[in-house]
């Protein structure tokens, strides 16, 4: 699948959760954006009030894959801060990787 488009909504979304965060699970994407400066989301998963997950880029931590303590508006959010920039006008891989039993996160 291959969405090109900018904007506020998603570009593509399922009905209902596809991964369950209670277990371990990889989301990877390949990704090509025209810039880095701004909070770009690759995936995530919506609850009510907070994404359990989000794979994706800040313009101050470069790739991020973060997690939401509980759906709640002031969860706290802990994750992979990887100081990596992603490239930009060029395509690349990026993958975030969820270990249940040891509770950690690669990206």
């Amino acid at each position: 699948m291959s969405v090109v488009q900018s904007g506020e909504e998603p570009l593509a979304q399922a009905i209902g959760p596809v991964i369950r965060i209670d277990q371990s699970f990889t989301a990877a994407a390949l990704l090509h954006w025209s810039d880095k400066d701004g909070y770009h989301t690759a995936l995530e998963r919506e609850d009510t009030h907070q994404a359990p997950f989000r794979l994706g880029n800040t313009a101050e931590h470069g790739l991020v894959f973060t997690f939401t303590s509980a759906d709640a508006t002031d969860a706290t959010v802990e994750g992979v801060l990887s100081a990596v920039e992603s490239p930009v006008d060029e395509g690349f891989h990026v993958a975030g990787t969820y270990d249940a039993a040891t509770r950690t996160a690669t990206v």
